[in-house]
């Protein structure tokens, strides 16, 4: 079974050569690849995982697990504090917006309520931190809802911990009665 020119079949490379691009190297060559069967993930399977990852997942989860999975509106948590007195606290799962996150080591975060007063959440037992870079992400929070007057002297830090300019830290002049939230877990939604 000779070809009727004489010359010799020319046999493709298959598996490592193939993948090496070995045959004909040595001029520049590269080995021809044969069609590989297409798997599931190729066709789109990846693309079907990413959109229930994106759908059922949590991105992350600091501090305790979030035991409620029907948390409150920012409407529902604004009418919360809005009939808090000093010293009250109530618990609470929430879904909010993050403000602002303390750019130092991520120690605290802040919120609006719906009325655009600003909400500080601390991480209970200063047990565990958010990114710093998590200015804008949707979290759900879980903890205490309260609220409290805080110094001259915590107002000023929390202001030098937010990267404010020496100026704005020193007009802080008085204390100020303020929303706080302990939170005891949170979950980093998007």
């Amino acid at each position: 079974g000779g070809r009727a020119d004489g010359e010799r079949r020319r046999v493709e490379p298959r598996g490592r050569l193939a993948e090496r691009g070995r045959a004909g190297a040595r001029h520049g060559a590269t080995a021809r690849r044969e069609p590989r069967h297409r798997s599931w993930v190729d066709r789109g399977g990846l693309l079907i995982i990413g959109v229930f990852q994106c759908i059922f997942a949590q991105k992350s989860n600091f501090g305790a697990p979030i035991s409620n999975d029907r948390p409150l509106s920012v409407s529902s948590l604004t009418s919360i504090y809005d009939k808090l007195k000093p010293e009250d606290t109530e618990a609470v799962v929430a879904k909010v917006v993050v403000n602002e996150v303390c750019q130092v080591k991520g120690c605290w975060l802040t919120f609006k309520l719906d009325d655009g007063e600003l909400v500080r959440v601390k991480f209970k037992d200063y047990g565990f931190f958010v990114p710093k870079d998590s200015s804008g992400d949707t979290f759900i929070i879980e903890g205490i809802a309260g609220v409290e007057e805080q110094s001259i002297e915590t107002l000023r830090h929390y202001a030098e911990d937010a990267g404010k300019s020496k100026e704005e830290i020193m007009k802080i002049n008085s204390p100020k009665c303020t929303k706080i939230f302990t939170a005891s877990g949170v979950a980093v939604l998007n």
